[in-house]
């Protein structure tokens, strides 16, 4: 009976990973986001032990607890796993009718296919040892196994799986074919949980702005370091000279104001939290003839590049559309995507990929010297 359980359910994993492969190549965008998936996880599990009929024991039923690392990404060449297994269950001796329990070590080598939006079909080889106590005697036996299984991601750093393996256990001469069958929940460590992104306060967002109503005020002819300019000389545009009693030179360019806006996980939308502090930056750039504007938007690491980039375009158009509505000239604003290229925290945490899911603007004046 295990057999042909086994072989059926082989059978269902196989047909799923073919047809899901046709569509994943006939659908690109049906793909999952790659690193979004994988990691350190923890996966107790539940199942179903069965023996060769030519073993003195029946099959049994019991619960386990599986740890282990996957990387799942673009390549196949890329996509691998590790996993350690241990089982405990129960069982019956079959000539005396005795309870027994039995343990499983296991190591495995998996593969995962990210094929379809959610889920991961894998295949799986390794070997271990079973253990069978049944009060008389302590019977540990090598095993080598393969098989395989499938996951389907609730989220990514939840996933429900289900597992089938061929066991060959090794007694002297002879070899037994046993199997295993089970169901799990993975839970994935250091994934972040869709939820409602709370910005940091207004005073943090904008903790590089300098007081802008003093620097408005101030001699704009003072001369400027060099490095209060936080962006690339290069994508910086050449404004025309200020018309001035007596005749001027541009000497250089100088930042007098920098917002930072950060966004939700996989979104551009700018929150009502930063509005206030747009619109005093759209006064400052009408109130500043010679001001331009520079926009950087930026993301980070999770996902493809491709998407990155794309994202961290839109996210400086919409903080570039924001000032728009707010009155300023579009000719002034320039907006650039960098994806993931430059993050300012460490992307390994939660509040580090946070941080660098955000968009920079900073107000560009130029510094004159009269002649």
């Amino acid at each position: 009976m295990a057999k042909p359980f086994f072989v059926f359910i082989l059978t269902i994993m196989a047909s799923v990973m073919i047809s899901a492969t046709a569509f994943a190549a006939a659908s690109p965008g049906s793909t999952m986001t790659t690193g979004a998936l994988g990691g350190f996880a923890l996966t107790p599990t539940y199942g179903g032990y069965f023996f060769d009929s030519r073993e003195p024991w029946r099959s049994g039923q019991g619960f386990g607890l599986k740890i282990g690392y996957d990387s799942m990404r673009k390549s196949f060449v890329e996509n691998f796993g590790v996993e350690g297994t241990f089982n405990q269950f129960t069982t019956t001796v079959k000539s005396t009718g005795d309870d027994a329990k039995a343990y499983l070590f296991r190591l495995d080598a998996i593969y995962p296919f990210i094929v379809k939006n959610k889920w991961v079909p894998f295949l799986a080889v390794g070997g271990g040892v079973i253990g069978l106590d049944d009060t008389i005697t302590v019977k540990r036996t090598p095993i080598f196994n393969y098989g395989g299984g499938l996951k389907y991601f609730f989220q990514n750093y939840l996933a429900i799986r289900l597992d089938v393996r061929h066991l060959f256990a090794y007694k002297n001469a002879n070899t037994a074919d046993n199997y295993e069958a089970g169901i799990g929940l993975s839970y994935y460590f250091g994934k972040e949980r869709p939820k409602k992104i709370v910005p940091p306060p207004v005073s943090k967002a904008v903790s590089k702005m300098p007081a802008l109503d003093d620097i408005l005020k101030s001699d704009e002819q003072t001369p400027v370091d060099e490095t209060d300019v936080s962006v690339d000389e290069a994508l910086l545009p050449d404004p025309d000279p200020v018309k001035l009693d007596n005749p001027a030179t541009t000497v250089g360019k100088k930042s007098i104001g920098e917002l930072t806006v950060e966004f939700a996980v996989n979104s551009a939308v700018v929150q009502t939290v930063y509005l206030e502090n747009l619109k005093k930056f759209a006064d400052i750039i009408k109130g500043s003839p010679d001001a331009t504007v520079i926009i950087e938007g930026h993301t980070d690491p999770s996902g493809e590049m491709s998407h990155n980039n794309q994202l961290s375009e839109q996210r400086a158009e919409n903080i570039r559309n924001s000032l728009i509505q707010l009155g300023v000239d579009s000719a002034r604003i320039s907006a650039f995507g960098f994806g993931s290229a430059k993050p300012v925290a460490d992307n390994s945490i939660v509040d580090g990929r946070q941080k660098n899911r955000r968009a920079v603007t900073t107000v560009i004046v130029p510094v004159y010297e009269q002649k």
